[in-house]
């Protein structure tokens, strides 16, 4: 069972992904979806935690989620 809504959760997060930055979270360096998961962190809080965690060194990327965040989730 929990399998399934990792799943269905992880959809939600690859959502948000596509939509922002063009790729899937396997398109990305690994981030700890499953211990996020774990953390009951909503897909959004998991984002900011990979931003933080794992992808840290690509750029932009606050830059760009903040802004699709403002533009999309307001």
């Amino acid at each position: 069972m929990t399998d399934n809504k990792f799943n269905v959760w992880k959809r939600v997060v690859n959502r948000h992904l596509v939509a922002c930055f063009g790729l899937a979270s396997d398109d990305l360096p690994d981030a700890t979806w499953y211990d996020y998961f774990e953390d009951e962190l909503d897909p959004v809080a998991a984002i900011e935690c990979a931003i933080d965690d794992a992808w840290w060194d690509m750029g932009d990327m606050w830059t760009i989620w903040s802004e699709y965040a403002v533009e999309e989730m307001a």
